[in-house]
């Protein structure tokens, strides 16, 4: 999928800069509204494959793609030029990062088998501008390996 995302929108990465995070921290899209730059029919379509790439991502490998993806599907149907930018930012960040990985090691007390379960929690309470909801984000390691998130 990264081959493919390369492929697709490498000739619009050319002036972008290399960026320390999936996308832009605090960054909230919203619709947009009337009077506001909205993309032809030509980058709308491929403003919708981008996202279905990274939402691929997001599921079988990248979990720090996560929140900024999330924010990319709230736009589908009515697609603003910020929303287009902003995946053009994280489609860089997966292409700059593409032969990095985690690894994932459990931890062991003295040895010994002992199963550890921790949870963690957040929200954002009612930061969405456009329906005022609360995004909710939580993780569950087992032995210090998120399992589920």
């Amino acid at each position: 999928m990264i081959k493919k995302l390369r492929t697709l929108f490498a000739d619009k990465m050319s002036r972008l800069k290399i960026y320390a995070t999936p996308g832009t921290p605090g960054q909230t899209i919203s619709r947009p509204k009337e009077g506001d730059p909205v993309l032809d029919e030509e980058m709308a379509t491929s403003y919708r494959s981008g996202v279905r790439m990274l939402l691929y991502l997001l599921k079988h490998s990248r979990i720090d793609l996560g929140n900024p993806v999330r924010e990319l599907t709230k736009v589908l149907k009515s697609h603003a030029l910020l929303a287009y930018k902003e995946m053009l930012k994280i489609i860089k960040f997966v292409l700059d990062t593409a032969t990095m990985g985690l690894k994932l090691v459990p931890t062991f007390t003295k040895g010994q088998l002992e199963w550890r379960l921790l949870g963690a929690s957040d929200s954002d309470w009612a930061n969405d501008k456009d329906n005022r909801k609360s995004i909710m984000a939580f993780i569950l390691f087992l032995n210090g390996i998120p399992i589920l998130w």
